[in-house]
Parts: structure tokens; C-alpha cells; sequence
């Protein structure tokens, strides 16, 4: 394929994750929120609670974060509910909306809070006033900036993800530049300045780097990390790699020929979702997969198509994709697993 032909497929198919995305987060934010803002009704009913109130959002929202009673939420908006400030970001407390500073000049695609700091990232250069380029943190009080940040080379959102390891901060996106130093798809941030990853990520004989990472996901030992490459470092890979800390390790062969999306660490399990047919432990799984550290293995027959999101709730995992089979039940591009069967 010429490469200005894959990388415009790239981008559709990025585009079209993050519209799916885009719906998963909003049924997530609902299942997820705090108790008080869950109306009462019959189990199975599916319902809107307007706790938010009106006018709510000017444009769209993209991602969220629950902080105990607090929701954060970043996306592509103006403000919230009129509230001064709250352009890209903005907080509930369970009653109103409340400003973070004077917010960003763009979109906040990514939003997490890691030992007590609220980092986001995205396609913004300012938050509160600060030059930052893509990404920042938040103290409770002002914005402050990482280190001349992040330089976008190809996605609209140059910041795709944000995970703590080993005591240091990591960034994916689709970027070459950390700051002064030259990085690809990845960099570390050990709180004063940015670090390499022993070459990053990569794309054998593309010389211009359009490589990205878009999930990351961790636990004690190792940082996972999925994208749109086929190297990380000198290490062959298949779009999926981990890193001890110090060097780049192939999971598993598992992954190889995979088309890795999405993931998450639950407990000591990671999960993984995207376009795959692979064989584990207990048989084939299909688009979706769970590693214990030593093995993979299936989620019953998994689904049909594509999964492009997986997140846990309540002791239960999501999946949301362009699927309308999982486990063989008849869904709408939505699942939930129990830990023994999907059911719509």
C-alpha cells in the first residue's frame, strides 16, 4: 500500500475509533457515576438522569474522570453550562460546574489523575493562560507546564493516553518531539524533564515517522503499550510491546497479525480489545482477550467485529466496537462481561 494511501486509512480508521469511542464514554460516565447521580428505576431499564442540567455542554465531550465525587470532564467545548472557563475541561461536584482556571484553547482528548495531579492531554497549546503544547497538570489552583510539552506530528489528538509507572509519568500520541528531545510515539516524564524510550516506536523504511501509541496500560512490572507500529526500539513487534523500565520486551506471539485498540489492567489481568483471531490457553479468542501474566486467554467466543473500548464497572467489563454478536448474543455495539458470559 502507498504509504500517503495508509496513512489516510490510518486516519479513518482513528476517526472512526474515536466517534465510537466518543459514544462508549458517555455510556461509561453514566455507569460509572457516583450513586447520587444514578436515578432509581428497574434494573433493566436504560434511562437518562438529568442531575447535569441544562444547557450542559456547548459542543462535544470526550473523555471523562471520576475522582471520588468529583467528575472531570475534556472535550471539544466552549463551556459548560455557561460557566466561565470552562473550555475544554471543567469539574462537577455533584451540584455545579466549576471552572479549572481559565481552561484550554482546544480539545482535551485524555484526562487522568495520578498522585493527586490532574494531567490532560490533547490538541491544545495553552491551559489557564500557560503555554503548554498538548499537554498539562493541574494543582487545585493553576495549570503549569511539562517541559515545553508535546509536538504533534499526525493525529489530531497528539496526546492519545497518560499512565503512571514506576514512579514516572508516561505519554502516548502520535508525536516525535517530548520538549527538546526527539522521541517517537511515546516518551517518560520523571517530573522535571522527558525521557526516550530506547528509540520509541517505529515503522521499518517509514522515514517520516507516522507511527503512533494509542492505549496504554500497566502494573507492577511492566508498562503495555498498543498503536500503530511494528517496532519498539530495535524489538520486533506487532502494533503491542511491553517495557520493564529499561528495555522493550515482546509479550507474547500471540499478538502477532493483531489490531490491538484498546486495553486495561484489572486487578492483576490485563485486557485487551481490537481486530483479531488468535488462539490461547482455552480456545480462540476473537477481537478480545484477557493475559494473567503467564497466559491468554479467550472471553467465551468473543464477538464479532471489531472492540475499540474495554473498561471495568462494578466487577464487570465493557466492550464497545463496531460488533452485533458477543458470545453469540445479539447486541448493539455495547457488551458486558461478567466473568463467565457476554450479555447485552
Amino acid at each position: 500500500m502507498a504509504p500517503e494511501l495508509e496513512r489516510n486509512c490510518q486516519t479513518s480508521r482513528f476517526l472512526a475509533q474515536r466517534r465510537v469511542c466518543f459514544v462508549f464514554v458517555m455510556a461509561m460516565l453514566f455507569l460509572a457515576l457516583p450513586a447520587w447521580i444514578q436515578a432509581s428505576g428497574h434494573p433493566d431499564d436504560i434511562y437518562w438522569d438529568t442531575t447535569f442540567g441544562l444547557p450542559g455542554a456547548q459542543a462535544r465531550i470526550r473523555t471523562f474522570y471520576i475522582d471520588g465525587d468529583d467528575v472531570y470532564v475534556g472535550g471539544w467545548f466552549d463551556h459548560i453550562d455557561n460557566v466561565p472557563g470552562t473550555s475544554g475541561i471543567a469539574r462537577w461536584d455533584g451540584t455545579s460546574w466549576h471552572a479549572l482556571g481559565e481552561g484550554v484553547n482546544g480539545t482535551v482528548g485524555v484526562i487522568a489523575m495520578i498522585d493527586g495531579k490532574l494531567y490532560i492531554g490533547g490538541d491544545f497549546l495553552t491551559a489557564g493562560g500557560v503555554f503548554c503544547n498538548h499537554i498539562a497538570w493541574w494543582d487545585g489552583a493553576q495549570w503549569h507546564a511539562m517541559s515545553g510539552g508535546i509536538k504533534d506530528i499526525f493525529y489530531s489528538l497528539p496526546v492519545t493516553d497518560i499512565e503512571s509507572f514506576n514512579g514516572d509519568i508516561y505519554v502516548s500520541g502520535g508525536f516525535d518531539k517530548a520538549g527538546s528531545k526527539t522521541v517517537y510515539g511515546i516518551a517518560r516524564w520523571d517530573g522535571s524533564q522527558w525521557h526516550d524510550l530506547d528509540g520509541g516506536l517505529s515503522i521499518p523504511g517509514d522515514t517520516n515517522h507516522f507511527c503512533s501509541a494509542t492505549g496504554l496500560a500497566s502494573d507492577d512490572n511492566f508498562l503495555y503499550v498498543a498503536g500503530y507500529f511494528l517496532k519498539a526500539g530495535d524489538l520486533d513487534v506487532d502494533e503491542f510491546a511491553k517495557w520493564d523500565g529499561t528495555q522493550w520486551l515482546d509479550p507474547n506471539t500471540f499478538m502477532r497479525g493483531s489490531y490491538v485498540r484498546s486495553m486495561v489492567m484489572v486487578g492483576s489481568d490485563l485486557f485487551i480489545g481490537g481486530w483479531f483471531i488468535s488462539n490461547t490457553s482455552n480456545g480462540v479468542a476473537n477481537n478480545i482477550a484477557r493475559w494473567d501474566g503467564t497466559q491468554w486467554y479467550k472471553l467465551g467466543s468473543g464477538t464479532n467485529e471489531m472492540v475499540l473500548s474495554v473498561w471495568p464497572v462494578g466487577g464487570e467489563l465493557y466492550a464497545a466496537g463496531n460488533f452485533s454478536k458477543a458470545g453469540g448474543v445479539t447486541v448493539n455495539r455495547i457488551a458486558k462481561w461478567d466473568g463467565s458470559s457476554w450479555m447485552a
